[in-house]
């Protein structure tokens, strides 16, 4: 809810409202939706944004791309043995492609 929906102390306003209801404008919920959906669709440069501690990522060094997760500012990937240059960008790993019924069954757990 938002812009008071739910008040019940009948208030006009945020600031003489006394129940802790809502008055976010619903604008500012919908463009946090759309933030989340880009931030977890495409690769980021490390010099813009870098993911949160122990995140899992793909990560990419100019010549390959890793598997692995971001710990205390530094891109480690799953492998050991593998060698990654200076770490240029990352993207969130991307959810597995879903069945028609399990996109059925997610739909109506999470919607």
């Amino acid at each position: 809810m938002s812009n008071g929906e739910g008040c019940i102390c009948n208030a006009y306003g945020e600031c003489e409202c006394a129940c802790d209801a809502d008055w976010t404008d619903q604008r500012v919920y919908d463009l946090q939706d759309e933030v989340s959906a880009l931030r977890k669709s495409k690769w980021h440069n490390v010099e813009n944004i870098l993911p949160s501690q122990f995140e899992n990522v793909l990560m990419y060094d100019g010549y390959d791309i890793a598997h692995g997760y971001y710990e205390l500012h530094v891109f480690e990937p799953f492998c050991p043995d593998m060698v990654m240059h200076v770490i240029t960008h990352w993207m969130p790993v991307p959810d597995l492609p879903l069945t028609e019924e399990q996109q059925i069954a997610y739909d109506a757990a999470f919607k």
